[in-house]
């Protein structure tokens, strides 16, 4: 086994290089919600979570907006225009 300064030691390394990967890891998107949930092509929705103010694209089944049809609002609130198809 080792000493207790031996594993004293190592729990120590460990706490050192696993914290700055903890430190600077980036927050994930979530959403809490979208509304309307009924809603026709060209409307917009708004979707609300967190740490969604860095989305380029939102998709609508297999199609997805970009550009000026996605409208971050703040950090936490996103609108989006519904494409056709």
């Amino acid at each position: 086994m080792g000493s207790s300064s031996d594993r004293l030691m190592k729990k120590f390394l460990l706490v050192v290089c696993v914290l700055p990967s903890l430190l600077f890891a980036q927050n994930q998107p979530f959403i809490n919600s979208i509304s309307p949930t009924n809603i026709e092509v060209g409307e917009k929705i708004t979707i609300s979570g967190s740490n969604i103010s860095n989305i380029d694209r939102v998709y609508f089944g297999g199609v997805s907006v970009t550009g000026a049809s996605i409208t971050i609002l703040s950090d936490n609130v996103v609108e989006a225009t519904v494409p056709a198809g």
